[in-house]
């Protein structure tokens, strides 16, 4: 399989005849590059933590890091916008788009993290909430793509009715949030992502670890609107891990989706490993709707070409998928898999060009960044899941690394094999994160294996690609 690029007219084609506004070269400031910035223009920022609470003044722009080059997502990790230190702790969202902007201003290449969200009058007259922890919306169709939107705590209820959208808060618009990975947010309904009174698109994100659902439930995608005339289109997501936790009517209601009035059209999804008080992963209420096709949800739930069966991830960060996963072309038979080639799917898609389910399947999978392996705000503890995990996967670098993310230090064997059951590398140590060179190996197929205390063994593979 090739190599993955993005190319630069692929990421943003409208970029080429745009001024290219440099963060710090230009502006200390990523705000002070926003400002300045006019429609068409790049705000493009380098490597570093920024701690800014920042405001789009209504231009369409593109602010992104520097990920549109070459699709490296190590530019998303590295590239960080922290909003833990907001001037005002009643505005501590880390970005505020709300002045109108088209779906031509674009938020891309970041992590975004330590936004406790802002105090925000609903307009539709349901009280004042905090929301948006991570990024807030209203009146404005942003696009949100390639971004890390993690560890953000709106969890502070003093002097609102509750608070919301941990990850991501979208009010009164038609945004598209795609390629993101949301994790480990917190709220006290939509923990991962609000969708209020918005159409939009969620597509292609890895939704996992969101905490949160106290107040009206929904620890993963939570949406509500007028009537199912307001549909959201919830397409090839991994939504896995959410945690709705509270009593009452709404609360600790649908781990992963919750819905008031409006409907959401979800299809070639991966829904697993969600909890909640009482029901299911899945919760619609005041008429509204959860149509659901071709995908892997938990529990199960009727609907064209849904299964009910474990998706078989082969790590713990990324969650990609197992070659052997029943998932690996069980998505929509009119949806094929993203290719760079016309014959096979680019990585990290498996199988066949037909669609694979959860978010490295369909026309717009790439790759993405693990959620970091990291103790924070939000994070479930989970039983019986693997603790050793491999990233990047696909791996095309030089190296991927094992990781064991239960900070237990143990004595381990870990063997890797290739397509044909040869050892091509094997380690008995203590390390908690094994780097395993890959450089000198052939693209394919790996599994390895990790024996340690009592002869317990993981396993798992990943994905060589050149």
């Amino acid at each position: 399989m090739k190599k993955l690029l993005l190319t630069f007219g692929m990421l943003c084609p409208f970029l080429a005849p745009a001024t290219i506004l440099n963060v710090p070269g230009n502006y200390s400031t990523i705000q002070a590059a926003v400002n300045a910035a006019v429609a068409g223009d790049t705000v493009l920022v380098e490597p570093g933590m920024y701690f800014e609470n920042i405001r789009f003044t209504g231009q369409d722009i593109l602010l992104t890091s520097r990920y549109y080059l070459n699709s490296d997502t190590s530019f998303i990790s590295s590239t960080i916008i922290n909003g833990s230190q907001p001037q005002n702790p009643d505005t501590a969202s880390c970005i505020l788009v709300t002045n109108g902007e088209t779906s031509d201003c674009v938020i891309q290449g970041f992590t975004i993290t330590g936004g406790a969200g802002t105090i925000w009058l609903d307009v539709h007259g349901a009280g004042t909430f905090r929301e948006g922890g991570g990024i807030l919306t209203e009146f404005a169709s942003p696009t949100i793509r390639f971004n890390i939107i993690r560890d953000n705590p709106v969890t502070d209820n003093n002097g609102v009715n509750a608070t919301g959208g941990g990850g991501i808060r979208c009010g009164d618009g038609d945004p598209l949030i795609a390629n993101n990975v949301i994790c480990r947010n917190q709220g006290e309904y939509g923990a991962g992502i609000v969708m209020n009174y918005c159409t939009g698109k969620i597509v292609n994100n890895l939704i996992v670890n969101n905490t949160g659902g106290q107040a009206f439930g929904g620890a993963g995608v939570w949406c509500t609107g007028t009537n199912t005339m307001t549909v959201v289109k919830l397409v090839n997501n991994t939504i896995a891990y959410n945690d709705a936790v509270g009593s009452g009517t709404y609360g600790g209601k649908g781990g992963a989706v919750f819905v008031f009035s409006v409907r959401v059209d979800s299809y070639n999804n991966i829904i697993w490993g969600n909890t909640q008080t009482a029901g299911g992963p899945l919760a619609a209420f005041m008429g509204g709707q959860i149509p659901a096709r071709y995908s892997d949800i938990q529990g199960g739930y009727t609907g064209v070409g849904n299964i009910n069966v474990d998706p078989m991830f082969s790590d713990t960060m990324c969650f990609h998928l197992d070659s052997l996963s029943p998932c690996v072309d069980a998505g929509d038979t009119l949806i094929t898999d993203r290719t760079t080639d016309s014959i096979n799917p680019a990585p990290p898609a498996l199988g066949t060009l037909r669609s694979d389910m959860g978010c490295y399947g369909g026309f717009d999978e790439y790759v993405l960044p693990c959620c970091p392996a990291v103790s924070g705000v939000g994070m479930v503890a989970l039983e019986n899941r693997k603790i050793w995990s491999a990233y990047p996967n696909p791996a095309a670098n030089g190296t991927f690394t094992l990781y064991n993310s239960s900070a237990k230090p143990e004595t381990v064997t870990v063997i890797v094999r290739d397509m044909l059951g040869k050892t091509v590398f094997e380690k008995r140590t203590t390390e908690s994160k094994i780097q395993v060179p890959v450089s000198a190996w052939p693209a394919g197929v790996y599994s390895w294996q990790v024996t340690g205390n009592e002869n317990r063994q993981e396993q798992g593979r990943v994905m060589i690609t050149k």
